[in-house]
């Protein structure tokens, strides 16, 4: 038997420039309660092949060439995974979100998947628990069913490749230095100069109208009143490659003193005040000198 091509997904983020997912970030995986999906595989009918971005599904051949799978209305399902937590902090996933069951499903004339509410959901029965067939558990980390229908043996001439969308979410860094062993100056440097993740750094005391609407430097300056406090905040967005930010160096009167600054934990959430603009999510951490 040889197997080829019969269609692949690929991840993707944002729709003028996009650029791959990578599965640091988001994974596919075949859904387990997905019956014929699953028989195709353990019979060795399909092929699952990962990519870094996504996968691809190869049918398997006779000699003759037609599918050992009748290929004939077949849906496959998948599950759209997480494999950073960090994931929603850099994409937006509001619109899965909002949804009870999202699905991104496959429409005529079209590579970029949908997103909907999926249907034929069951909801719970109310039969003897004797009589009910167990499902398969659902993945703790999954976000959304992928749907692939509609398949023919049209695709083995031309196998499709399908896009799964999702928008980069702004979401700030901002660290805090509460000092009072020093009058030096903090600032923020990217060892990777080509990154250009920079930083501008705001000085905060009692009196300062940058209080107004920052609830972590109220508290910080209230907290802190013979000490210094500063702002360093982001001028973007980390990088949402899937890869660590490393890098990071803390300069006191551009002196190193910290070479590589941790990224401030994920759940240490706030409301930015942007000058000009609607507040920003931002993500902080408190650095004491």
């Amino acid at each position: 038997m040889k197997f080829t091509p019969l269609f692949q997904i690929g991840l993707r983020r944002g729709r003028i420039t996009p650029t791959l997912i990578s599965d640091k970030t988001l994974f596919l995986q075949p859904t387990a309660g997905d019956a014929s999906g699953v028989r195709a595989l353990q019979r060795h009918r399909l092929l699952v092949r990962t990519q870094l971005d996504g996968l691809v599904i190869l049918t398997g051949l006779a000699e003759d060439g037609t599918p050992f799978l009748p290929l004939a209305d077949l849906s496959l399902r998948f599950d759209l995974c997480r494999s950073d937590p960090m994931v929603g902090y850099v994409l937006d996933l509001s619109p899965l979100l909002s949804l009870s069951h999202p699905s991104f499903r496959n429409v005529p004339s079209a590579l970029e998947l949908q997103l909907a509410e999926r249907a034929g959901i069951p909801t719970v029965p109310s039969l003897p628990s004797d009589l009910i067939s167990p499902q398969p558990p659902s993945p703790a980390n999954r976000l959304a069913w992928v749907e692939i229908g509609s398949i023919n043996s049209a695709w083995i001439q031309a196998p499709p490749s399908f896009f799964l969308t999702l928008q980069p979410r702004q979401v700030r860094w901002v660290y805090y230095v509460v000092t009072k062993r020093t009058d030096k100056i903090p600032s923020i440097s990217d060892s990777v100069p080509a990154r250009a993740f920079d930083f501008d750094v705001t000085p905060l005391a009692a009196a300062s109208s940058e209080l107004a609407q920052d609830r972590v430097a109220q508290a910080l300056v209230a907290g802190n009143p013979e000490s210094k406090v500063y702002r360093l905040c982001s001028k973007r967005s980390p990088p949402s490659d899937g890869n660590n930010l490393v890098g990071l160096r803390l300069l006191l009167d551009g002196q190193r003193y910290i070479s590589d600054l941790p990224p401030p934990p994920s759940h240490q959430l706030m409301s930015l005040p942007v000058i000009d603009s609607q507040p920003q999510d931002a993500i902080y951490r408190v650095i004491r000198l």
